[in-house]
């Protein structure tokens, strides 16, 4: 499951290069069929022939970029890495998103750091001398994402004074839990470590495929500087989770759309037929192992599901989604009684799905009333709202 997770941070950067790169040659590939792709080369045991696919699909397509991107980091091996990178790099030298991808690729293996902090020097030359190629929005973001990076370097390397300065630029905009977690990391190396309980408060009430990290790294500060138990702690986390959702001001937008038709099977063999789910209201929520922001919203539901038995809530996997990955997601993150299912590549259109993690609330009459696209924020607490917003 870790190959295809590396996947979240390629993909969100492959989008931001199709939207600025306006000129650039149409796809040839879509996205169902790279994934698709993709996938049977990320589960080919043998090395030399996942490999060779991977190259296979580069040389056929090698003019589409969110294929290109896809393909580099679909390889879990720093050395096939390197390799796409170079025939990557050949082709389009003044593409500032592969020495970006080749740095995150070190700072994943914890490789090369040094290395990769060569790459983001490239890419911010790359960008900063690439005129109106790219919008200044898509520039900001980018810039962004490196400033995070390289703090997670400068940590690594016992800097922290220089990792603070990297990350304090972009504070003000920080939204994911990983940039306020370096944040801590790099306020408790600098002996600020108040401040570093903060941020990392900051990092736990915000989804994250990493929250057992960084409720660790809270509650463990939290205990040695002596501010109070494991339980008055948990009541703070809470308290400071519905002082956001109440600074938020969530209004849900209610929809009445007929919820097109389904049938269900989860693991444990419950079959869920729509026409038969008639008078209840069904949550479905679309996941799938390799996406990150997807996992943290398990459990919640899980919750969601124990605090309201009258309700439906099914955990629908995308593909691709093998099923080892999905048992270990469920025995790692204890998902026992939450119902979750297997989809198929039609559900993306029959449920107009542009990605994951995407929820509905389907009505007692079969009408689809709320949708959430994206991860939502405090799943129990939105959920109950919409709820509330239906009735």
């Amino acid at each position: 499951m870790r190959v295809i997770a590396r996947l979240l941070v390629v993909i969100t950067l492959a989008g931001l290069c199709a939207a600025a790169q306006t000129n650039a040659p149409a796809a040839k590939l879509d996205d169902a069929d790279v994934v698709n792709t993709l996938s049977r080369a990320v589960h080919e045991p043998r090395k030399d022939r996942r490999a060779a696919m991977l190259r296979e699909l580069l040389r056929d397509h090698p003019d589409n970029i969110k294929a290109n991107e896809l393909l580099f980091g679909a390889s879990e091996d720093i050395g096939e890495q390197e390799k796409i990178y170079a025939l990557l790099k050949s082709a389009r030298p003044s593409d500032p998103f592969l020495p970006f991808n080749m740095a995150g690729a070190y700072v994943h293996a914890n490789v090369k750091l040094e290395k990769a902090m060569s790459l983001l020097d490239e890419t911010d030359q790359l960008l900063t001398h690439s005129g109106s190629r790219y919008p200044e929005e898509t520039a900001s973001q980018v810039k962004k994402f490196m400033s995070t990076m390289r703090a997670d370097i400068l940590i690594r390397e016992g800097k922290p004074d220089a990792a603070l300065a990297s990350l304090q630029k972009y504070k003000t905009t920080f939204r994911a839990a990983h940039s306020y977690y370096l944040l801590g990391e790099a306020l408790e190396a600098a002996g600020k470590k108040r401040e570093a309980i903060d941020a990392y408060m900051e990092a736990v009430v915000r989804p994250s495929p990493d929250d057992a990290k960084h409720t660790a790294a809270l509650e463990r500060l939290w205990l040695s500087e002596k501010l109070g138990t494991r339980e008055e702690l948990q009541k703070k986390i809470e308290q400071k989770l519905a002082e956001d959702f109440k600074d938020a001001n969530y209004v849900p937008k209610l929809t009445a759309r007929p919820a097109p038709g389904f049938e269900f099977v989860t693991v444990k063999g419950e079959r869920l037929k729509s026409s038969e789910l008639r008078g209840k209201k069904v949550v479905v929520n679309f996941w799938s192992p390799w996406c990150g922001p997807c996992l943290p919203e398990l459990a919640p539901l899980q919750e969601f599901q124990q605090r309201h038995p009258e309700l439906v809530v099914v955990a629908v996997a995308m593909p691709p989604a093998e099923d080892k990955d999905i048992a270990k997601i469920v025995k790692e993150r204890q998902l026992g009684t939450l119902r979750i299912a297997k989809g198929n590549a039609e559900l993306w259109d029959e449920f107009g799905l542009a990605g994951v993690p995407n929820t509905v609330i389907i009505d007692e009459s079969g009408n689809v009333r709320v949708r959430h696209e994206g991860s939502i924020p405090d799943v129990p607490r939105y959920l109950e709202a919409d709820l509330k917003a239906i009735m």
